[in-house]
């Protein structure tokens, strides 16, 4: 009777949305109660409150002994929850792919049953897993159901790992398909990655056409403008026009704001044309003068 007592006044504070007092009258439930007839309850429940409260670390551990207690009726939320802190908050993708793939097996709700596919997909891609990858994004193509925009994530992600894989045409068949959906971030993107497996493949001119995609179509997404100017600079070192290289690299240093891998990556690639261009210019003058002794010295045979 006191197991009961204890339990419902915690549950109450839960259900009426008071999150700290319940936090408290449910953990004195767990510590009081340690085989309580409740305690899956009440663990599921501080999870919650935890979880609302952004204390992801506790959240984990709460979620996670409901999983392990194999309860039906807390199951399919406690590891779609403790998917999303993992592969979210901790950037543990093991774990994350581990929930996401019990929970595509588990779940009654189309909805969490989408995400667990997608969360498979990308924490799969995360720790470079490219078969569970794929597979995870065909099942997403295949199923009619699947919500448009993870049809074009799956896409997305195939043609990422065709890439990784070194097949660049496979790649921008996939990538082509969402690069149409221009007015997002994940558009840019794709039309990016398609510049660069053109540049891969020594397609300059698609290349450039399609880096010139990103920067005309999608002008919203700062980083992604940056690094296809970067690849149209790639274009113009590659057809050593090293003045248009080089005044493309340094306008980005000068005018990006950002704190990421633009600029660095900008700068290095700066100094790779001005070697190349001084390399140049040093053979340059040995041919004019080889030149210039040929005539000489033929005069002397005669």
């Amino acid at each position: 009777e006191k197991d009961e007592l204890v339990y419902t006044a915690a549950e109450r504070q839960f259900t009426e949305g008071n999150c700290d007092a319940a936090l408290q009258k449910l953990s004195d439930y767990i510590n009081s109660y340690p085989n309580g007839a409740h305690l899956t309850e009440a663990y599921y429940y501080r999870a919650s409150c935890l979880n609302e409260n952004k204390d992801y670390t506790n959240a984990l551990v709460d979620y996670n002994f409901v999983i392990e207690r194999n309860d039906s009726r807390f199951m399919e939320k406690s590891l779609l929850e403790a998917a999303r802190i993992e592969f979210y908050q901790n950037k543990n993708y093991d774990n994350a792919l581990k929930h996401y793939s019990r929970l595509a097996s588990a779940a009654d709700l189309k909805a969490n049953r989408a995400e667990a596919r997608k969360g498979m997909m990308l924490a799969a891609f995360e720790m470079k897993n490219y078969n569970a990858t794929r597979t995870a994004a065909n099942e997403i193509l295949n199923d009619a159901f699947s919500p448009t925009n993870d049809q074009n994530e799956a896409n997305f992600y195939l043609g990422r790992v065709a890439m990784e894989n070194g097949q660049n045409a496979e790649a921008i068949t996939h990538l082509s398909k969402v690069s149409k959906e221009t007015k997002t971030e994940l558009g840019a993107k794709a039309t990016y990655y398609v510049a660069e497996a053109y540049f891969k493949q020594n397609d300059l001119k698609n290349a450039e056409t399609w880096a010139n995609k990103v920067i005309n179509n999608t002008p919203s997404y700062d980083y992604w403008l940056a690094k296809s100017y970067i690849l149209i600079a790639d274009v113009f070192f590659a057809e050593k026009d090293y003045f248009n290289a080089k005044a493309t690299l340094q306008s980005i240093i000068d005018n990006y704001k950002k704190d990421d891998d633009v600029v660095p990556t900008a700068q290095q690639k700066l100094q790779a044309v001005m070697a190349a261009e001084n390399q140049t210019s040093k053979v340059q003058p040995e041919q004019d003068q080889l030149e210039e002794e040929t005539p000489e010295s033929n005069d002397q045979q005669q």
